[in-house]
């Protein structure tokens, strides 16, 4: 799962009972406390019970699968990056006042702690290169 409204990006998988999610870990450091989740999604359809501590067995199996299907980790990393650059695209030529009057219409409720957040954001990922740019490696 991925989306502008959540706070990084969310991998799944499912087998029998149970649902795994991973969660990427590339960007700020509050990040890399996220914990992957386990629920038993037969007795717990609402998915109000971590379960992952207990289960930890089922946790490195869902993991393994998982990883077998997708490198959820470079992923994440793809995704921050071209999110990067869809921002330093449309915000980074506008000035402090006009980004944040911008998001704070954009994103209902945005304040200054929103605006902490984004600038950590900033000061943790890289860029990819803007569209129809060649990295240096291939200036000529």
């Amino acid at each position: 799962y991925m989306s502008n409204m959540a706070n990084t990006n969310a991998f799944m998988i499912r087998q029998g009972p149970w649902k795994y999610i991973a969660y990427g870990r590339y960007g700020p450091d509050t990040y890399r406390s996220y914990q992957p989740q386990l629920f038993n999604v037969e007795r717990d359809p609402e998915e109000l019970e971590d379960v992952s501590r207990s289960e930890n067995g089922i946790c490195a199996h869902l993991d393994s699968l998982l990883r077998g299907v997708v490198d959820y980790e470079s992923v994440d990393r793809e995704v921050k990056m071209e999110e990067r650059m869809l921002y330093d695209r449309y915000y980074r030529g506008l000035g402090k006042d006009k980004v944040h009057a911008q998001l704070k219409k954009d994103y209902h409720g945005f304040d200054a702690e929103d605006e902490k957040k984004v600038q950590a954001w900033l000061e943790s990922t890289e860029s990819s290169p803007q569209p129809g740019v060649l990295p240096m490696a291939f200036v000529i």
